[in-house]
């Protein structure tokens, strides 16, 4: 429930103005972006008025994917060690998404949006209906 909200709040828009979420990959792997790119693609079909975008390593995005070792160096606490793993947070209006290692970045990516509404089986995913995101 806690990130369902923190997303909303990333996502408040007046209706008059298409907003833009960045979305950039931090961590330099394949995985990584590979993850990066299916937030963007599930996001943009649950939310209307919002252009989801992947960018290139910008660590002013408002959802980063990070990897352990960035994450020591930025300074992030409580940072999961084991393999797999991952921490979701908000931080200064972020959203980071931090793991050990790659497999850990795209844990999270499903764990997020199937908290969020969608749900993925072997005869194809479910999306949740679109949501128009409104100011709170």
């Amino acid at each position: 429930m806690k990130i369902s909200i923190i997303i909303l709040l990333a996502f408040s828009i007046t209706p008059v103005i298409q907003a833009q979420i960045q979305i950039s990959n931090l961590s330099g792997t394949e995985i990584g972006m590979h993850a990066a790119g299916e937030l963007e693609r599930y996001l943009g079909k649950m939310y209307t008025g919002v252009d989801f975008l992947r960018v290139k390593s910008d660590s002013n995005a408002h959802i980063q994917f990070v990897s352990g070792v960035q994450a020591k160096a930025a300074g992030l606490k409580a940072i999961p060690t084991e393999e797999g793993s991952f921490k979701i947070f908000e931080e200064e209006g972020k959203l980071f998404i931090v793991s050990p290692n790659e497999r850990g970045l795209l844990n999270a990516t499903y764990a997020l949006l199937e908290k969020l509404g969608c749900r993925f089986y072997i005869s194809g995913d479910v999306v949740s209906e679109q949501k128009k995101v409104v100011r709170l």
